[in-house]
């Protein structure tokens, strides 16, 4: 019983760690918007990462270019070398 808690614990734990990583991302993004910020100023960075990062990184990245839509198309071959990694 005791083993079982624990495990659901740690599980627990990863969860929220997942979640709060990927909620601090989106709003610091999304908060561009209040200061003003260009959104094109990100796309370098976010190759970047795509290029360099882990692959939760990765991800998140690929997502905010397809927010981001046509503005990110030179992220385009990047993105493709991206998806051929394993």
């Amino acid at each position: 019983m005791r083993k079982k808690v624990l495990i659901l614990l740690l599980c627990l734990t990863i969860v929220i760690s997942v979640i709060s990583y990927y909620y601090a991302h989106i709003f610091s993004f999304k908060d561009t918007y209040k200061y003003n910020f260009s959104v094109k100023d990100f796309i370098p960075k976010l190759i970047r990462v795509l290029r360099f990062g882990d692959i939760d990184r990765k991800r998140l990245a690929a997502d905010f270019l397809g927010d981001i839509g046509p503005d990110a198309k030179k992220a385009v071959p990047v993105l493709k070398k991206t998806l051929k990694d394993k």
